[in-house]
């Protein structure tokens, strides 16, 4: 049975008809373009489980190759529901509990091309929270937001 499937955009209209054919049959032939830019910012998350505390290390790293800094960072931490964000405590010290959205919040001003740095959240558990968390660590997605000048 021939399928036709159409698209009509702005810019462009095009029709595929897909033949019947037990063989294999081409429908379209790309080209990668060499254009991508390279990510300008990389996050690294470790979780660690001692007792009745949670500990989660970030590393934030700007490309080397980034052509200027990166400026007005936001880095935004989700905190599963289980865990009780009110004992939060941050090493560097500026990491601030938002209740609401239940997540932890830092502020960095700069970062130049190709540096890095660390920062630590603290978190008590539970006893029954603690036991439910043996077999797999919780996850804390992380959202970096920054202004990049060459972008």
């Amino acid at each position: 049975v021939d399928e036709t499937q159409e698209n009509d955009t702005t810019d462009h209209r095009f029709t595929l008809i897909i033949p019947k054919a037990d063989n294999y049959f081409p429908i379209m032939r790309y080209k990668c373009s060499s254009e991508l830019r390279p990510v300008p910012i990389r996050v690294q998350t470790r979780v660690r489980l001692h007792g009745s505390c949670c500990r989660v290390a970030l590393q934030i790293s700007s490309n080397p190759a980034n052509e200027d800094d990166l400026t007005d960072l936001k880095i935004t931490m989700a905190v599963p529901p289980e865990i009780n964000g009110g004992t939060l405590t941050t090493s560097p010290p500026g990491g601030v509990w938002d209740a609401e959205k239940h997540s932890v919040l830092w502020y960095v001003a700069e970062l130049g091309d190709g540096e890095k740095f660390q920062l630590q959240a603290q978190f008590e558990m539970e006893k029954s929270v603690e036991e439910s968390f043996r077999s797999e660590k919780p996850s804390f997605p992380v959202l970096v937001r920054c202004q990049c000048m060459y972008s």
